[in-house]
């Protein structure tokens, strides 16, 4: 079995800055040192009848090719968005205090930290939500929506992450913006900070149940 270049293991990123490969049981280890396993660290050049094609020329045989190369990310869970009878493409739009989007009324969703729990945020999300349809109720509001309108800043990537299946993903998600309350940040002290003294009317648009015509009344 060909020697592995020690120098072939290391990732070209830090510690966390991608996923990282861990084997807690060290199998893998075993049956490399075994002779049953081998570390091939080369480019897919193609696939051939019998195996694989490396872009350094080397071939290896294989019965059975599993594809594991990334996760193809999908925004909203591929399902399709429509406002008053629009469709809605995700990358239009950006995200507000990290749960609801500019432009779309009534709708939140949870998007976790990439450096703790994902938890963490959906715990706060639903806390905003709760206290968003409370609101509703009080003031006799149908509906409200994130201002398509308001000042964003400069526009910046969802996720803060290098990793290749997150880059991939740039045309079709959500965009953070540079400010408040447009800025997915990836910090839950200061959001937990936040949370407790929301205001649910920054850069958001109500509209009263009165005022919504009778046949509007009737579906909401």
């Amino acid at each position: 079995m060909p020697e592995v270049d020690p120098q072939s293991l290391r990732p070209p990123y830090m510690p966390w800055d991608q996923r990282l490969c861990v084997v807690p049981a060290g199998d893998l280890y075993k049956a490399v040192r075994s002779g049953k396993a081998e570390i091939v660290t080369d480019r897919i050049g193609g696939f051939t009848p019998t195996g694989i094609e490396l872009e350094s020329g080397r071939h290896l045989p294989a019965d059975i090719v599993v594809t594991a190369t990334g996760l193809e990310l999908v925004a909203m869970g591929n399902v399709d968005i429509t406002v008053d009878g629009t469709k809605v493409e995700p990358n239009s739009l950006y995200v507000y205090k990290g749960q609801m989007f500019s432009g779309v009324p009534n709708l939140a969703w949870c998007v976790g930290y990439t450096n703790a729990s994902w938890t963490l945020r959906a715990d706060l999300t639903w806390k905003y939500v709760a206290d968003y349809l409370n609101h509703l109720d009080l003031h006799g509001y149908a509906y409200g929506t994130p201002d398509p309108n308001a000042d964003f800043g400069q526009d910046t990537r969802l996720l803060d992450l290098a990793s290749g299946y997150i880059a991939r993903a740039d045309e079709l998600l959500p965009k953070s913006g540079a400010r408040t309350p447009w800025k997915v940040r990836q910090n839950w002290f200061l959001d937990s900070w936040d949370a407790k003294r929301t205001d649910l009317d920054e850069d958001m648009i109500w509209t009263r149940t009165a005022d919504l015509p009778v046949n509007q009344t009737a579906q909401s």
